[in-house]
């Protein structure tokens, strides 16, 4: 793989990772603190946190793929926290020959 490629590919991987780390965050103080305001909570029509805690975030439950309160059934931030962690770490664990 080219390095510029492999330097995109970590520089994305890591903004996913904030992304979904900060997602995760607003979400969890919403659901401690109903008055609390995120960062990118502008308005009352444009608000990040009611997309969080709505029924789609956690998608998997909202449509009825998991049901809900089970074990499985997590917000999307936690999703995308471990695919781009383990996109991260892919090279790492890549397919190589056995010895």
């Amino acid at each position: 793989m080219a390095a510029t490629t492999r330097k995109a590919e970590v520089v994305l991987a890591t903004a996913g990772i904030a992304l979904s780390v900060f997602a995760l965050y607003v979400e969890i103080r919403k659901e401690a603190d109903e008055g609390y305001e995120a960062l990118c909570d502008f308005n009352e029509h444009m608000s990040c946190s009611k997309v969080f805690t709505s029924d789609y975030g956690k998608f998997f439950s909202a449509i009825g793929i998991i049901p809900k309160d089970s074990i499985l059934d997590l917000p999307n931030a936690a999703y995308g926290t471990a695919f781009f962690t383990l996109f991260l770490a892919r090279p790492a664990v890549a397919c190589r020959p056995l010895p």
